[in-house]
């Protein structure tokens, strides 16, 4: 000490380091350790027991090395060690004596990896990234490349695979110095000890877990890495493909297609799997959805579940579909000019319709016509001199359907075949649909009759209802009717009772407790108005009622179908009242057929 303190500014010092263990006196450099954590084969004492990351080096009786990280403090990845448990873990590995070097968030383990060219992390840091340090220690080769194969480097050298999932490896030649080499233009040759695997290194996992070795061979040397196969995941997960983003829930809008994926890991290390590696099972209600994972919602609003598994483990999350509920039908803009038929279809939502949703029709008869995705065009027939009716209908995907029709030729007056319809005022009604066969009239002193003001029978109306449906009575004639009043149905009009009865139209009534067709009864308007209702196609309007001031006197079988009718402007009422009991005439059945047609 006193020749230290004797020693004056710019002085030349030498001083010579000697260790008691030769082996220390020819250190050049050193870092320094926290904790022996292993002395001789054995743990000491009272080192930290509280989990962190840690970094420690461990050295064999034969003087290998091992340099040895575990992550820490990341939830759902790994919670750490304490100090006695990595010196136990590196006594299990063999080594006799151990110190650990600083932790937590500067542990951090990285290597060149001979496919990649470029040094790289292989933990997690805790910190999410390498945390800035004063030193560190790196493991350099001192050899020379020698350009002699010496091995054959399979990427990635540590794999863990699902059960019946595939995995692409790759392969490049590393010479004999631990250099890579070139290895364009060289063919591996591949094999798996269980799994199957191609000439271009793609490996299927077997059914059955267990280890797996892949092989590859090139130029006399080879390589091999061991895959661990993994039958039962510990936790899957359900993502969205697009966002990555786990899912708890799924809610989606009717008939929306997403694609998504599933993973899986194991002791918190990810396994490589694909969407066919498991099993996808979605309530029926809600959707359908492919091996892959992709589901196309259902087209009305449901609640169910999704549940994907792998092996025995499997996870479900709930799944809401919600269909904006479309009431409002087509609009149909339909115009005739010289011939020339057109019609323009108005949709609220952005579905395009097909030929398929459309129709067109001149006086009940489908007539062909050709649809460009924006309008139809068709060329009428040449046409009769008298009223004809032309319509057009429209269904969009939600079931709606739009109706529009023309009257052809009404700026012409016909002569009425009824001595009692002229200047009536539904003689133009009566004329057409007696020209289309579905009204004939009576014989009488004066001549032919229709006697518009007569309130109308319900066997009358079975017959005015099936010629207007096209449909001959008397093909029906051997149908079997249950009515009890079978014998009180006039002649002319029982076929037409037994098609309506057989098409489901007409049902009876009771009377005193028997089942009834009640043919020579006045037929009511609501009656009247629920046979008509049960002749049109599903997926009209449906009108409110409420306006109407005997709504409250419709009878509930009535209801739907004289909103249908209201809706089509088929019935209008008089001063606020539909007088649902009241009978209907002859003359405004005709109107409401006319309309109809």
């Amino acid at each position: 000490v006193s020749e230290l303190s004797s020693l004056l500014p710019g002085e030349t010092v030498d001083f010579d380091i000697v260790c008691a263990d030769s082996r220390w006196n020819h250190v050049t450099q050193a870092l320094g350790a926290m904790d022996r954590i292993l002395i001789d084969g054995a743990v000491p004492t009272g080192l930290s027991t509280s989990p962190a990351p840690r970094t420690a080096i461990g050295v064999k009786a034969d003087g290998t090395v091992l340099f040895y990280t575990i992550d820490g403090r990341q939830k759902g990845l790994s919670i750490g060690a304490s100090l006695t448990q990595v010196g136990t873990r590196l006594a299990e590995l063999g080594c006799m004596n151990a110190v650990a070097l600083d932790g937590g968030g500067s542990t951090s383990l990285g290597i060149t990896a001979l496919d990649q060219g470029v040094f790289s992390l292989i933990n997690s840091p805790s910190d999410g990234k390498a945390r800035a340090v004063t030193n560190a220690l790196f493991l350099v080769s001192g050899t020379a490349p020698t350009g002699t194969p010496g091995s054959v480097y399979i990427a990635p050298p540590r794999t863990m695979i699902l059960n019946n999932s595939s995995f692409r490896f790759t392969a490049s030649m590393v010479d004999s110095g631990y250099y890579p080499m070139d290895s364009t233009g060289t063919t591996f040759t591949w094999s798996a000890l269980h799994g199957s695997i191609t000439a271009d290194g793609q490996y299927t996992a077997p059914p059955t877990g267990g280890y797996d070795e892949i092989t590859a061979t090139a130029h006399g040397v080879s390589g091999m890495v061991g895959v661990q196969l993994v039958p039962t995941p510990d936790i899957l997960n359900i993502l969205d493909q697009a966002t990555k983003s786990p899912l708890k829930s799924l809610n989606l809008a009717a008939e929306q297609i997403v694609d998504l994926t599933a993973t899986a890991s194991y002791r918190t290390l990810a396994l490589a799997a694909q969407d066919t590696s498991f099993t996808w099972k979605l309530d029926p209600a809600v959707g359908t959805i492919t091996p892959e994972g992709v589901m196309t919602a259902a087209k009305t609003s449901a609640s169910g579940s999704l549940t994907v598994s792998a092996g025995s483990r499997s996870v479900s999350i709930p799944v809401t579909v919600t269909a904006v509920i479309d009431t409002t039908p087509p609009t149909i803009t339909l115009t005739s000019e010289n011939g020339t038929v057109r019609a323009t279809i108005t949709e609220n939502s952005s579905s395009a319709f097909t030929a398929e949703q459309l129709t067109l029709s001149l006086d009940g008869n489908a007539i062909p016509f050709t649809w460009d995705g924006t309008a139809l065009t068709a060329t009428l027939p040449t046409l009769s001199n008298s009223l004809h009716r032309l319509t057009a209908t429209a269904i969009d995907e939600s079931g709606n359907l739009g109706r529009t029709s023309l009257t052809l030729n009404s700026d012409q007056t016909y002569p009425t075949p009824f001595v009692d319809m002229s200047g009536h005022w539904a003689e133009s009604y009566t004329t057409y649909l007696n020209q289309l066969g579905v009204i004939s009239g009576m014989e009488s002193k004066e001549g032919l009759i229709f006697q518009p003001n007569q309130s109308i029978t319900r066997g009358d109306f079975a017959l005015m209802t099936a010629r207007f449906m096209n449909l001959n009575p008397d093909d029906f004639s051997a149908v079997i009717l249950p009515f009890s009043d079978i014998a009180q149905i006039p002649n002319w009009s029982l076929n037409a009772v037994k098609a309506m009865y057989d098409k489901g139209i007409m049902k009876g009534s009771q009377i005193n407790g028997q089942l009834c067709a009640n043919a020579n009864a006045n037929i009511s308007r609501a009656e009247a108005m629920t046979i008509l209702g049960r002749i049109q196609p599903a997926g009209y309007p449906k009108a409110a009622l409420d306006a109407y001031k005997d709504a409250a006197t419709i009878p509930v079988f009535a209801q739907p179908y004289m909103q249908v009718l209201i809706s089509l402007q088929v019935v209008s009422g008089s001063d606020g009242f539909l007088r649902p009991s009241d009978p209907v005439s002859r003359s405004e059945v005709s109107k409401m057929l006319f309309t109809l047609r």
